[in-house]
């Protein structure tokens, strides 16, 4: 029998895939999000990645908690927050269990979302946030016409 918190768990996006957790953008795209049912890439981050990665800004902080699926017992709990970086026309979103993942499950992130991290200045959550409001902005028809189909 599954637990809440196994549940909630269950958010499995491919890797570059269009990000749509709880909207959609053309340039956002999804890192990490996986689970214990897809294959996914291992290997090495080159040195500094993870420590840059944790760096990168908070975005959005979701209700509740996501427990590691490949843990044993599902033991290590992380926040739901959903972080981003920035590539050259792509906005990548990635929740805060990503971190984990690489170090202890050897996930390897697609390149180019490796070259984004390494290359992005920091920025502050505050920056992210009217860094993402300003790209809502100019896709405001897509964001009223998505809207308006979802009442």
């Amino acid at each position: 029998m599954k637990n809440f918190f196994q549940f909630i768990n269950e958010a499995y996006y491919p890797d570059l895939s269009p990000y749509n957790y709880s909207w959609e953008m053309p340039e956002c795209v999804n890192i990490g999000w996986l689970d214990e049912k897809h294959d996914f890439e291992k290997g090495e981050v080159p040195d500094g990645f993870i420590e840059k990665l944790k760096k990168m800004p908070r975005f959005a902080q979701h209700c509740g908690y996501h427990n590691c699926p490949f843990c044993e017992g599902g033991r290590d709990t992380w926040s739901s927050s959903i972080k981003l970086a920035i590539g050259e026309g792509v906005v990548y979103l990635f929740p805060e269990l990503t971190m984990h993942y690489i170090s202890k499950h050897q996930y390897k992130p697609p390149q180019e979302f490796i070259d984004a991290v390494l290359k992005m200045e920091n920025m502050s959550d505050g920056d992210a946030h009217r860094y993402m409001n300003e790209l809502m902005l100019r896709h405001k028809d897509h964001f009223d016409k998505m809207f308006k189909r979802k009442r």
